[in-house]
């Protein structure tokens, strides 16, 4: 049996993993229906099983901000279906194993609730975490 470098979860308000992520616009209001995400916008995601970051920091450690430690695999992302951006991947600044994905809400995602997956090293997050748009 082999081990994988990653394995992607989006943290959701559901101890399932399903429903509303945990997200937040970048307007600093947590993503909800009364606060839904606007197409061009970041929303910032929280996950774990990103694998090694650079610079690389401890386990278990307070993730930096300065210098950020970025995710080593490539990182995609696609809302409602459609790909979108990846401005930041990483440890969370100040959160103690957590990583923070930062994703641009891309045109032609329609408003309502939607699904966000992220995949990293070839591996796709859960799926059935949502998030709102505008």
């Amino acid at each position: 049996m082999t081990a994988q470098p990653t394995f992607p979860g989006i943290y959701t308000f559901d101890q399932l993993g399903v429903g509303q992520a945990k997200a937040i616009n970048q307007d600093g209001k947590p993503n909800s229906k009364v606060a839904p995400a606007r197409t061009g916008e970041a929303v910032s995601i929280y996950a774990s099983g990103l694998g090694a970051v650079a610079p690389a920091s401890p386990a278990g450690q307070v993730g930096p901000s300065d210098p950020l430690s970025i995710v080593s695999e490539p990182l995609v992302a696609s809302i409602g279906g459609v790909p979108a951006p990846v401005a930041f991947a990483g440890l969370a600044p100040g959160g103690r194993g957590l990583y923070q994905v930062n994703i641009i809400v891309p045109a032609g995602v329609p408003a309502g609730t939607r699904e966000i997956v992220i995949s990293n090293g070839g591996v796709a997050s859960q799926g059935q975490a949502t998030i709102e748009v505008q």
